[in-house]
Parts: structure tokens; C-alpha cells; sequence
């Protein structure tokens, strides 16, 4: 990371995963050129849906970034902070969701009643401390069909959803 150009860009992708009353997720950590840093999959909690899945991977990713950053910035001076960081998911509600959150800073009381609001919300909460810009972006899933001429995202969440 402290060799990246001011002008690459940080990728985290995730995917989540629904099989009967199992979830999972995975996501990948790199830069827009192509370089990966970590990736990590794990098992969510809760009620067994798709958007939980997806949105456990991306809390995931969001807690990696934070802990990482946290913990190198005092390192060194030189650290690139204004390096752009885009989450990206191929669940299209999930992104809605979290570019919604992003515009209001007070949590209304009906915002409680969402599905999986817990966990939109710890990803913002989470986010907000991250010295950073970041964004949220949908990447068409499932591309693997042509896995030789795809953008860095699609490349990354196939990986995602591999793990």
C-alpha cells in the first residue's frame, strides 16, 4: 500500500453466500491495478439470507481495512491516506442500502426496522473513523465466463466468491 501510485485506487469486493440455514462470504483486498494484498472467507450469523451473507462480507472487509490502517499509520508518515477506497458488491440492494446510509449522519428510528440493519449500520460506523475516501459500487457477479478481458472488480469477485 505504501508503494501505490496517488493515482491507483483500493479495492475491497466481497460476495456472500446462502445454502439452507448456512451463510458464508469472502473478500478480496487490492489495488484497481490488479495487485492483491488479502483476502480472507468466513461464516455469517443470523437469518440465513443472501443480502446477510453479502452484507457480513462486506462488515468483514470494512474491519480488516480499519484494524490495518489503525495499525500502520503511526508507522509511517508517508502512509498514502488519501488513497480512494471502493467497496464493491454484486448485491445491488446491499450497495443501495449503504449509499443511502452515507447521506444522513443521525440513524431515524424506522431505518431499526430494514433487514440486516445491524450490520449496515456497523459498516458505517465503521467506515466513518476510516481516514479515507470511500465509496460504494455494485459489480456485476457470477462474470465467469469470460475471465480473460474483465475489470479488476468482476476479476476480484469471482476470487470472492470462490473463497
Amino acid at each position: 500500500i505504501h508503494q501505490c501510485d496517488e493515482d491507483d485506487q483500493l479495492l475491497i469486493v466481497s460476495d456472500g453466500s446462502q445454502r439452507g440455514s448456512h451463510i458464508s462470504f469472502g473478500w478480496v483486498f487490492g489495488t484497481m491495478s490488479g495487485h492483491i494484498f488479502a483476502e480472507n472467507s468466513g461464516h455469517g450469523y443470523g437469518t440465513a439470507t443472501s443480502h446477510r451473507a453479502e452484507a457480513w462480507g462486506m462488515l468483514s472487509g470494512t474491519v480488516f481495512l480499519y484494524h490495518l490502517l489503525t495499525y500502520t499509520q503511526g508507522v509511517d508518515t508517508d502512509f498514502p491516506l488519501q488513497l480512494k477506497v471502493t467497496f464493491c458488491s454484486d448485491n445491488a440492494g446491499l450497495i443501495q442500502r449503504l449509499n443511502q446510509r452515507t447521506t444522513y449522519r443521525t440513524n431515524f428510528p424506522n431505518s431499526t426496522l430494514s433487514p440486516d440493519w445491524e450490520l449496515v449500520e456497523q459498516i458505517i460506523d465503521t467506515a466513518s473513523v476510516i481516514q479515507a475516501p470511500i465509496t460504494y459500487e455494485w459489480v456485476r457477479g457470477h462474470q465467469d465466463d469470460n475471465t480473460l478481458d474483465l475489470p479488476t472488480p468482476a476479476r476480484y469477485n469471482i476470487r470472492a466468491d470462490e473463497l
